[in-house]
């Protein structure tokens, strides 16, 4: 891409963080020019009462309905999910781009393994969350 068609070739895509969000979706959805919602997992637990429990029946309920409000209007649903099933479930419920793992935590994960490697007393438990931060 260069300048010259890069216009052509940007894709807008928002982010849903809130209950408010939520609630403000489908308006959002008919903004022109939006290409797709990401959704936020925690951060939307945290608005919802359910501080890093993205795996929460409720949370789940409401991420699993912002998918179908989104892909209903034809745009691109998103999602950034630590828990290895979730994100599959996400993919069943046809997400089109779903995050499996960040930068930092992939380089955690990897330093934290080769460090037990060499001192096992380094090891750390492995982690039951769901977030990916």
């Amino acid at each position: 891409m260069d300048w010259q068609t890069a216009n052509q070739e940007i894709c807008v895509l928002l982010q849903i963080k809130t209950v408010t969000g939520v609630t403000n979706l489908d308006d959002i959805l008919k903004v022109k020019g939006v290409e797709g919602i990401f959704i936020d997992p925690a951060d939307l637990s945290a608005s919802m009462g359910y501080i890093e429990n993205s795996g929460h029946p409720e949370v789940q309920g409401v991420i699993e309905n912002c998918i179908s409000r989104i892909i209903a209007t034809g745009k691109a649903a998103g999602i950034l999910m630590g828990d290895k099933e979730l994100a599959k479930h996400y993919i069943k419920c046809d997400a089109l781009f779903v995050g499996v793992g960040t930068d930092t935590g992939l380089l955690l994960e990897s330093s934290v393994s080769l460090a037990a490697t060499f001192k096992p007393s380094l090891a750390k438990a492995k982690s039951n969350r769901s977030a990916v931060y």
